[in-house]
């Protein structure tokens, strides 16, 4: 009993260290530039006797416009952030290739492999082949996305309007589900494959060439730093590594096929930002942004042609390589 009575007393003298909860709202409007760039092929000939391969570029230049909500317990920083293209979107102009290789083609698979020791920033797979059919469209896209991410500071408050910081950890889970057409195809093909023939090319507009939709998931884990180098000017610097999964839906409207994809793969997101308080309750947040995934996977046909519905999976590749600016207006609530 004496030792209860001890430690009820000793109890409610301990310090408990107090939870500062603040939040903010913020509204931004980000710009991008960027491809996302689809490749299948072998150098070794198929049953036909023909290696080759083929790839599908996706223009991703576009603006888009984003809302976030922040709140901040001491040195923990939570961010939820919802953003979108609206419908409608020209992104660029989309390409869709189809090439022969040979052995003095190049296939660059994995470009990030922590085994090998192997890193390569490049979004195409192929090179040195030759082109037998090329085409040309105009891209619409929307696309919608969604981010739920976490600070932890080592020492300093998360609350960027308290002008602290310091080195932090992050961690993000993306969503997002974007879906392309390409239209107003113009489409170069060698007509004859093999044979000799009197025609050596022809140039036809096919209209709408194919639509694309992709539903990435993305789960990244990195390090930042966050400083303020006056009372009204700071900076904040990210890099995070990331893993992601990719469902996609890949439709040639005038071969009526449909390619099914599921891949998967790492990259990495990076952030440069300069704060700028311009008041009490308002902060000014511009800065870059950097953004990859280098996936690969198996792809599935199903179509008119009977053909492809019985052929096995094969062996495909989805990379996107892009950078962007943003502009951000965040008032504390």
């Amino acid at each position: 009993m004496k030792h209860c009575l001890a430690l009820a007393v000793v109890l409610p003298s301990l310090p408990l260290q107090a939870v500062e909860f603040s939040s903010s709202l913020g509204f931004y409007r980000a710009w991008n530039q960027g491809n996302t760039i689809f490749e299948i092929g072998s150098r070794q000939p198929d049953i036909t006797g023909v290696a080759g391969g083929s790839r599908i570029t996706y223009p991703r230049n576009f603006a888009y416009t984003g809302a976030s909500l922040s709140v901040y317990a001491s040195s923990l920083a939570l961010d939820l952030e919802l953003a979108g293209t609206g419908p409608h979107v020209r992104s660029g102009t989309g390409r869709d290739e189809d090439f022969f290789l040979n052995s003095f083609s190049r296939e660059e698979g994995a470009k990030i492999s922590l085994r090998e020791g192997k890193f390569s920033d490049r979004a195409y797979v192929f090179s040195g082949g030759r082109n037998w059919a090329d085409s040309y469209g105009k891209t619409d896209l929307y696309e919608y996305r969604a981010r739920l991410a976490a600070k932890f500071y080592r020492t300093g408050m998360a609350d960027p309007f308290l002008r602290d910081g310091g080195l932090y950890l992050s961690t993000a889970f993306a969503y997002s589900y974007s879906k392309y057409t390409i239209y107003d195809v113009i489409q170069y093909n060698q007509v004859s494959l093999i044979r000799p023939s009197p025609l050596s090319f022809s140039i036809l507009p096919i209209g709408t060439g194919l639509t694309f939709t992709n539903v990435a998931n993305e789960l990244s884990v990195g390090l930042g730093y966050m400083t303020y180098m006056s009372e009204s000017l700071g900076l904040d610097l990210g890099f995070a590594p990331l893993v992601g999964v990719e469902k996609s839906r890949d439709h040639h409207v005038l071969r009526g096929l449909t390619f099914i994809m599921e891949n998967g793969g790492a990259g990495f997101l990076y952030n440069a930002d300069l704060l700028f308080l311009v008041r009490e309750g308002m902060l000014i947040r511009t800065g870059l942004t950097g953004h990859r995934l280098y996936a690969r996977g198996n792809i599935r046909a199903y179509g008119l042609d009977l053909v492809y519905n019985f052929l096995p999976k094969q062996r495909m590749y989805l990379n996107t390589k892009e950078w962007g600016a943003r502009l951000s207006a965040e008032f504390r609530l």
